[in-house]
């Protein structure tokens, strides 16, 4: 079983890279009726139902870590057992729209998967977040080959990027692990410039608002609790002296620095749109606050016209939308709980930098369709489960 767990998640986290390099034409691709992303689901969904059937998770001795796991195989019961019955007998839904969307809940079995299986697979925590490392260096290795051959990509509003904006998801963890204010042992120069001018390629404002937040936080984590003023001082003189050449490239002269500004205006196109986007679907919420669309994954109607509009830009309304308040506090009390964990936790260092790595990701989530999206899922997943790994291990 451990080999397998080993290759299912070397399965995830390069297949992250295909769907970045790919986009939606890999999405397009079936087997089975399924996406590669789902069909790797289904089959970690087969390593839960083993090791529950072999009570592997009742044996958890860690109460919090316990409550979590039983919060999460409650929600999936959920949408089996009551929703899809409503969905498919009660409102005619079509089965192949019902199963899509349950299979993109399953995403939270990934916690029960890499926390139960992958981790205790490795040798240490720190091989599973090198081999997420090494993907950076692809996407670095494809940012580059873009940048060279200018094969740019225009956003709606007339943004280039070199790669797509999800990787920022990617260059962030490398970020994170690799920059010892953040966390990390040591400062690793090599992906610290991987990352950097992997996030400057991106060209993505969101991200860029994401890494200041976590930055103030370690920041206000080192002055005021743990007192490492020599590793702070080292650290930001580090990202001074690395950011500056970075910043006489004429690409990032030209795009990123107005791309940053851009971030303060609310006028800005993107912004408008996201602000009726938010409006339209939480007013669908209102309409239907139980249970959302429930598995029909609608976030504005059920007007065929806005089946075509893309979902909101924001993961609580669009949990809201699709879930209402039963999914919502499903989620919230997952999120809220690996929180409590990583508090107990917080002078680990790993936890530490996974504790920076979910919070950008939800602020990220908070402005973009991530949250749940197949290209970038599994790593708040991932994180999320070395944080009750390492309080297992810790033994708190």
């Amino acid at each position: 079983m451990k080999h397998f767990a080993k290759i299912i998640f070397l399965y995830f986290i390069w297949l992250q890279v295909l769907y970045i390099y790919f986009g939606w034409e890999l999405d397009q691709f079936r087997l089975f009726k399924f996406t590669l992303f789902q069909v790797g689901i289904l089959f970690i969904s087969f390593f839960v139902v083993y090791g529950m059937f072999k009570k592997y998770y009742k044996k958890e001795e860690n109460k919090t870590n316990k409550l979590i796991l039983k919060i999460i195989f409650i929600y999936i019961f959920y949408q089996i057992f009551v929703l899809f019955p409503i969905n498919y007998f009660d409102k005619g839904a079509a089965l192949g729209t019902i199963i899509q969307e349950i299979i993109k809940r399953f995403s939270f079995l990934l916690i029960p998967f890499i926390y139960g299986f992958v981790l205790s697979s490795f040798e240490s925590i720190i091989i599973t977040i090198r081999w997420i490392n090494y993907t950076s260096i692809a996407l670095f290795i494809i940012a580059i080959y873009n940048f060279t051959t200018d094969n740019y990509m225009l956003t709606s509003t007339g943004d280039l990027r070199v790669i797509s904006g999800v990787s920022a998801i990617i260059f962030i963890f490398t970020f994170v692990t690799n920059l010892s204010i953040l966390g990390a042992q040591k400062n690793n120069i090599f992906y610290i410039i991987i990352s950097l001018l992997g996030l400057v390629f991106v060209n993505h404002r969101s991200a860029y608002l994401g890494l200041a937040l976590i930055l103030f936080i370690a920041l206000y984590i080192s002055i005021f609790y743990t007192l490492n003023f020599r590793k702070l001082l080292f650290s930001s003189v580090l990202i001074i002296l690395l950011l500056f050449p970075i910043s006489r490239i004429p690409y990032i002269q030209e795009n990123f620095f107005s791309r940053v500004t851009a971030s303060f205006d609310v006028e800005d196109p993107n912004a408008r749109d996201r602000m009726m986007r938010w409006g339209m679907s939480f007013a669908y919420f209102l309409s239907n606050p139980i249970n959302g669309s429930m598995l029909e994954n609608k976030y504005y109607g059920d007007d065929e016209a806005l089946k075509e509009l893309y979902p909101p830009h924001n993961f609580i309304l669009e949990i809201l939308a699709t879930q209402g308040l039963v999914g919502f506090i499903f989620i919230l009390s997952i999120i809220f709980y690996i929180y409590k964990v990583f508090f107990r936790n917080r002078n680990d260092y790993i936890s530490l930098q996974m504790f920076y790595f979910v919070t950008f990701y939800l602020f990220y989530a908070f402005f973009n369709v991530t949250f749940f999206n197949p290209w970038n899922v599994f790593m708040l997943m991932f994180c999320s489960s070395v944080i009750l790994y390492r309080n297992k291990l810790l033994g708190l």
